[in-house]
């Protein structure tokens, strides 16, 4: 009886260091993971800064466009007024340039915001992913 309880304890022993064994590995490929990801995501939070500014700057760009083209418009009547045909054709002019511009710039701002909001969401939905080692194992051995 003593031989059987020193070959079972001694079989579970082997498994239980084998556990710890698997378990120890699991952790270090987990690991192995998170400074490539870390590296990722740090790449990705400096283009979102750059992109951050570039569409902040489109922006206020965009603003001095918009007050030009008020400024166009309210000239473009006073000269409707003043019935100078001449001076209002060219203000006319003047004024479809800048709105072709505007809705160019417009265009780009858009596209640039869809895509600074694409990269935010999917590095957001990997900070969601991310988990911690000790999280992991736990979730691994159904702690």
């Amino acid at each position: 009886m003593k031989r059987i309880k020193s070959i079972v304890m001694e079989v579970l022993i082997v498994i239980a260091v084998f556990f710890m064994v698997c378990i120890a590995g699991l952790v270090d490929i987990k690991a192995g993971e998170s400074p490539r990801d870390t590296r990722l995501i740090k790449q990705t939070n400096i283009t979102l800064e750059g992109d951050k500014k570039n569409i902040e700057d489109m922006s206020r760009k965009i603003q001095n466009q918009s007050s030009e083209l008020e400024k166009l418009k309210k000239e473009m009547n006073k000269l409707t007024l003043n019935k100078n045909t001449e001076e209002w054709n060219n203000a006319v002019i003047s004024y479809n340039n800048k709105l072709m511009q505007y809705n160019k710039d417009l265009s780009q701002y858009n596209s640039k915001l869809d895509d600074y909001n694409k990269i935010y969401s999917s590095l957001k939905a990997q900070d969601g992913e991310k988990e911690n080692a000790i999280d992991w194992v736990r979730k691994v051995l159904g702690i």
